[in-house]
This record gives C-alpha cells, sequence and structure tokens, in this order.
C-alpha cells in the first residue's frame, strides 16, 4: 500500500492506493484485509442492519473479468484463461469468491443481516423490494415501490453511470443470469463446478446458474 502515484498530492487529496484501487487515507492496512473476508469477533455486538447480496460464482467471474476491463482503475485482464485461473486460485483483488461469501453465510441465523441473491430478484424484482422494504423496516407506497424499480432498470442505471468518469466504454453490461455459459468451456465448467461443490458442501447454500 503506497500513496497515490497517479496525481500529485498538491492537486488532490492523499489517497492510499492498494493493488490498483483507490481509497481514501484513513484507511489501513487492517481495514483492506477485513474487506477480503468477514468474520465476527467473540466481542462484537451487532447493532445495525445489513444487507448481503450473493451471486452465482461463475456470474460473478465473468461479471468481474468484464468490469476489469471497463474501469480506469483497475488492471486490464491480459485473457479470460488468466483471469479465470486468478478468480479460481482467490488472487483477485476482493480475495477469494468462497472465503468471502461463507465468512458472511455464518450470520445468516442472525437477525441483523438479510441475505438476497441476485438470481431471486432477476426473477421477481418486485417481491425482492418489498422483502428488502420489510427488512429495513420501511414503509413502501405503490409510488415508491415504482420508483425502485424504474431506478433498478438497467436502462436506468446505464444513464446514470454514462455520467460518470469511467473512462472505458460501456459500464453496465446485460445482468443476465447464464452468462457465463458464452464464457467458459467445458472443461472450465467442470473444473469450477467440481471447486464450487467442494467449497460449498455442507453449507447449505445454493445458487441458480441459469
Amino acid at each position: 500500500m503506497a500513496l497515490s502515484q497517479q496525481h500529485p498530492l498538491p492537486e488532490s487529496p492523499p489517497y492510499m492506493e492498494c493493488q490498483g484501487m483507490f481509497f481514501p487515507y484513513n484507511v489501513n492496512m487492517e481495514c483492506l484485509e477485513a474487506m477480503k473476508t468477514f468474520e465476527i469477533r467473540d466481542d462484537d455486538v451487532v447493532i445495525v442492519k445489513a444487507i448481503v447480496v450473493l451471486r452465482n460464482p461463475k456470474d460473478i467471474c465473468v461479471s468481474s473479468y468484464h468490469f476489469s476491463q471497463k474501469t480506469v482503475h483497475l488492471k486490464t485482464p491480459d485473457s479470460w484463461e488468466q483471469y479465470l485461473k486468478d478468480f479460481f486460485d482467490g488472487n483477485k483483488l476482493y480475495g477469494d469468491y468462497f472465503d468471502h461469501v461463507l465468512g458472511w453465510w455464518q450470520m445468516r441465523n442472525d437477525p441483523h443481516f438479510l441475505f438476497v441473491k441476485y438470481e431471486d430478484m432477476k426473477k421477481d424484482f418486485r417481491s425482492s423490494v418489498k422483502m428488502i422494504a420489510a427488512f429495513l423496516e420501511k414503509e413502501l407506497t405503490d409510488e415508491n415501490l415504482a420508483s425502485v424499480l424504474n431506478s433498478c432498470s438497467l436502462e436506468s442505471m446505464r444513464k446514470t453511470f454514462s455520467e460518470f468518469d469511467i473512462r472505458r466504454k460501456v459500464f453496465v453490461r446485460n445482468g443476465a443470469v447464464g452468462d457465463w455459459k458464452n464464457h467458459f468451456s467445458a472443461e472450465e465448467s467442470a473444473r469450477f463446478d467440481q471447486k464450487y461443490r467442494e467449497r460449498m458442501a455442507g453449507t447449505g447454500l445454493e445458487f441458480d446458474f441459469e
């Protein structure tokens, strides 16, 4: 971790740079390490509510691959094959996918945590929004619901992100479930499935892949 090298300090606030990502100067290494997994300590008292969005690892891999290509602060992947290998080995910016997901999943029985699967939102987003509102104990009028549904549409998000300084083509892609099929070879898929079964065995956590 080091001070940002891209901008002279007199021209911009000091930022810390870690693996190509920028963070506020007051973020220390302990915080950066904690982002990779969620581990609650014995003396921690949870008083806030947290919404944890989960997505199947194959689509996550594909999405993050394209994200890395289209975001200026991340190194462009050398190839899909290399990116998949790094993802498979847990050698990505935010650490191992399974460590991250299962770290949060240990809190599934705590009422302060709501787990929402991306695939379920794609199937019935209206019901997902209502569930989130109920979890947050917020009244949701028909007008509120319509506004959320519109703001979260791909068209609306594309318009919003087009106003940001992303600098690399289109930031929001198709958001489809099962897009991994357009990237994984049969061999890659089989190898990934084997690791998925090994890491998720006995956890009670399952995903839809299409």
